[in-house]
């Protein structure tokens, strides 16, 4: 398992690393907070300030994984932990299976990113987990997965290479939501 930080776009002809703005905004938590900031007319990037980003994006390297896949926390403080046990927020890996991405107790909390061609805001993979929620998908180069993690935070994961069997590499981006 190797895990490295990337803050460049230069590597593997990864070219899906800058962030368009999105109509959508998250509409949840008023938490009695006024209700003019839940409205989508606020400018996009206005909202995306609320949202911390945590780390990434980072280069995670599966080497090997059973037949489950390697179980992966990424409610860490600076890197995703891999073979982290039950404290896992998804598996990646196949092993005699297509590659795929799964989620704990079939929680609905993964969902494809429609656009490869952009990487999303944080309020645009929460709108897509809201609105797309699965527990697993069959991945492959260049998609895009957003996550809703255990501890509440969102993350983009996006698959730079998935074998047919054994590990892969994903890049991982964790921002930690503006109601923590």
């Amino acid at each position: 398992m190797l895990v490295s930080q990337s803050n460049s776009s230069g590597d593997d002809g990864d070219r899906n690393v800058e962030s368009a703005p999105t109509s959508a905004a998250r509409s949840g938590g008023d938490g009695g907070q006024g209700g003019g900031e839940t409205q989508s007319s606020a400018p996009p990037a206005a909202a995306a300030e609320t949202w911390e980003k945590v780390y990434g994006p980072v280069k995670l390297e599966v080497e090997k994984t059973d037949i489950s896949g390697t179980k992966i926390d990424l409610d860490t403080p600076k890197q995703p932990l891999a073979n982290a046990g039950d404290g896992a927020d998804f598996s990646f890996g196949a092993e005699f299976l297509d590659p795929s991405l799964s989620v704990p107790d079939d929680a609905k909390y993964l969902a494809p990113w429609p656009d490869p061609g952009t990487a999303p805001t944080p309020e645009g993979c929460m709108e897509s987990v809201d609105t797309n929620g699965s527990y697993s998908a069959t991945v492959k180069r260049g998609e895009q997965y957003c996550l809703l993690t255990g501890e509440g935070r969102i993350a983009h994961i996006k698959v730079r290479t998935a074998p047919d069997s054994g590990g892969g590499i994903l890049d991982v981006t964790v921002w930690e939501s503006p109601d923590a």
